[in-house]
């Protein structure tokens, strides 16, 4: 079950009020939230030296509901679109037919432009059909060889903006859930969101005291 951002801004209200004496506007509080859902995915992740995150070393509990797989279309020039969720990868490789009725996943290895430059030019690692490389430029993956013409990715997507919708009656934020969108994460990350999300509260109202002492309040949990 995932975390349901109305608990979410309840509790942090009452935080907020109970040790500031201040409300939180729905539109702080979005901004907060969501930082704090990709600041957790971003701590929970462990990538390994090949640029894939270790899953072996990942505490996976967050990360599941975001894993996602697709099929990269590669250009004529070795170009493909990074996916505008994307977060980290998990795996990436082509599927070759090794026979007329059997496909064999051949790897795609991640390398920085150091690397490139060294593979391009090396008779013993040059890229081929079975030994192929991805290059991250940008918002774009440059694939050697050229003509790899498709990939499969596997990565973990940016999570859904959460967002706490409203109506005003009178001073009050009432909660709408045909506006809200809820939390992507697990409810078991719940308890470390609110944390997250109150800390950066603290930072948008510019109350260094409320950050110390949300600090100890976490502190004694």
């Amino acid at each position: 079950m995932a975390v349901n951002v109305n608990s979410v801004f309840q509790y942090c209200a009452f935080q907020i009020s109970k040790i500031a004496g201040q409300y939180i506007k729905p539109a702080d509080f979005n901004t907060a939230s969501n930082d704090a859902q990709t600041e957790i995915l971003a701590e929970t992740v462990m990538v390994g030296t090949d640029g894939f995150v270790d899953e072996l070393r990942t505490d996976m509990t967050y990360l599941y509901p975001f894993k996602k797989e697709i099929t990269v279309s590669i250009n004529s020039s070795g170009i493909a679109t990074i996916p505008t969720d994307y977060l980290y990868a998990s795996s990436l490789y082509k599927n070759i037919a090794i026979s007329p009725t059997k496909s064999k996943p051949y790897p795609i290895k991640l390398v920085n432009d150091d690397r490139a430059k060294s593979v391009l030019t090396s008779w013993v690692v040059f890229p081929t059909k079975t030994r192929m490389y991805c290059q991250l430029i940008g918002a774009n993956m440059k694939f050697y060889p050229i003509n790899t013409n498709n990939a499969v990715l596997t990565y973990f997507r940016q999570p859904t903006t959460a967002v706490f919708g409203y109506t005003v009656t009178g001073s009050r934020y009432v909660y709408n859930p045909a506006t809200s969108v809820n939390f992507e994460l697990p409810f078991v990350a719940e308890s470390t969101l609110q944390d997250k999300i109150l800390l950066k509260l603290a930072i948008i109202l510019e109350r260094p005291d409320l950050y110390e002492a949300i600090q100890n309040q976490i502190k004694l949990k």
